[in-house]
C-alpha cells in the first residue's frame, strides 16, 4: 500500500511540473512574436542604414547652402543616435531571443516551474514594449529623412 502510494505521490508531482496545452501555446505564439519583432528590428535597422547612405549622398550632392547643409546635419546626427540606440536594441534582443529558446527546449522537454512560466510572462510583456518601440523608430526614421529633404527641396527649389 505505501509503495502504491508513493507511486501516485510521484506521478501527481511529475504531471504537476508538465506544462499544460495553455502553456505550449502560449509559448508557441511567444516564439512567433519574437522572432517576428527581431525580423522587424533587422529591417529597421537596414531601413535606418538605408537612409543614412541616401542621406550622406544627399547631403553632399544636394546641400550647397549652409541653411540646408545645417539642417540636414541635425537630421544626421539624430540618424546616428538613433542607429546607436537601434544596435544596442539588436543586441539586447539577441540575448532575449536565447531566453525564448531557453523556454522552449524547457517546454519541449516538460521540465516547466513557476520559475519558467514568470520569465514567459515577462517576455511576453517584453516583447509587447520591443514591438511598440520599433514602430516608434519607424515613424522617426521615415519624418527624419523627410524632414532633411523637405529642407533641400524647400529651400533650394528643387
Amino acid at each position: 500500500m505505501k509503495k502504491l502510494l508513493i507511486a501516485i505521490t510521484l506521478g501527481a508531482f511529475f504531471l504537476a511540473c508538465d506544462p499544460s496545452n495553455t502553456q505550449e501555446a502560449e509559448m508557441k505564439d511567444l516564439a512567433a512574436k519574437w522572432k517576428n519583432t527581431s525580423r522587424e528590428a533587422t529591417s529597421l535597422a537596414d531601413k535606418l542604414g538605408n537612409n543614412l547612405d541616401k542621406w550622406q549622398a544627399g547631403f553632399i550632392e544636394d546641400t550647397t547652402n549652409s541653411t540646408e547643409r545645417l539642417a540636414c546635419a541635425e537630421v544626421g546626427s539624430k540618424y546616428k543616435s538613433m542607429q546607436e540606440e537601434v544596435s544596442g536594441f539588436l543586441a539586447s534582443s539577441q540575448k532575449k531571443s536565447l531566453e525564448v529558446d531557453e523556454l522552449t527546449n524547457k517546454l519541449a522537454v516538460g521540465s516547466w516551474t513557476a520559475d519558467e512560466q514568470e520569465k514567459m510572462d515577462a517576455l511576453k510583456v517584453e516583447a509587447d514594449n520591443r514591438d511598440a518601440q520599433i514602430k516608434k523608430w519607424d515613424s522617426s526614421v521615415d519624418s527624419l529623412y523627410q524632414l532633411c529633404q523637405d529642407s533641400v527641396t524647400v529651400k533650394s527649389g528643387k
